[in-house]
């Protein structure tokens, strides 16, 4: 978890409030894989747990939709610039304990790090536990033609069969980046 931390205020550090900061290509591609997780239903006046949520730019996405976001990081360096980049949100370090309408996680499993599944199914597994509607997660695909020695590739096919340990309503997206797929579990 410390090569994840260390990435992430690296990054922080050398790219401030950028999309690359955050460990996507550019604004662009990040605003492609908010498309994909908001399909997951009607994001409207729906409480919103984002789940590694570093500077906040989920919730600058979804600004104009009336929505009560929470966004939760493990990093203080990125919870600090999301709170200076968005002051009237709700930004924090410690896992909220309470349930959310929607919980969303934009590459959060995709650093390369020892245990990680272990703890991917832990998170996810807690993201589950305090939705009430669904959530959406996202990862870097086993199947992409591209990949670097930074990165995790998760299997949909794995994701998949844990997913359908919590619930058998779900769905894979894997049609929109080459290198990503989104699932979305729904209760």
């Amino acid at each position: 978890m410390n090569n994840v931390k260390e990435f992430f205020q690296n990054s922080l550090k050398q790219y401030k409030d950028e999309a690359k900061a955050v460990g996507w290509g550019s604004k662009e591609s990040q605003e492609v894989r908010f498309d994909v997780l908001i399909d997951i239903g009607t994001i409207n006046k729906e409480t919103i747990l984002d789940v590694g949520c570093g500077l906040g730019d989920f919730y600058g996405y979804l600004e104009d939709n009336t929505v009560k976001y929470t966004g939760y990081d493990i990093l203080e360096e990125m919870i600090s610039a999301a709170k200076k980049k968005y002051p009237k949100v709700e930004f924090t370090t410690e896992f909220p304990d309470k349930k959310f309408d929607y919980v969303f996680a934009s590459g959060v499993f995709n650093i390369d790090t020892p245990k990680l599944e272990k703890i991917r199914r832990k998170m996810i597994y807690k993201m589950w536990e305090h939705c009430n509607v669904g959530m959406a997660v996202n990862f870097l695909s086993v199947y992409a033609k591209n990949k670097n020695n930074i990165s995790y590739y998760t299997d949909p096919i794995e994701i998949i069969k844990y997913i359908s340990l919590l619930t058998n309503k779900w769905v894979v997206r894997h049609d929109y980046k080459e290198n990503d797929f989104t699932i979305y579990a729904y209760r």
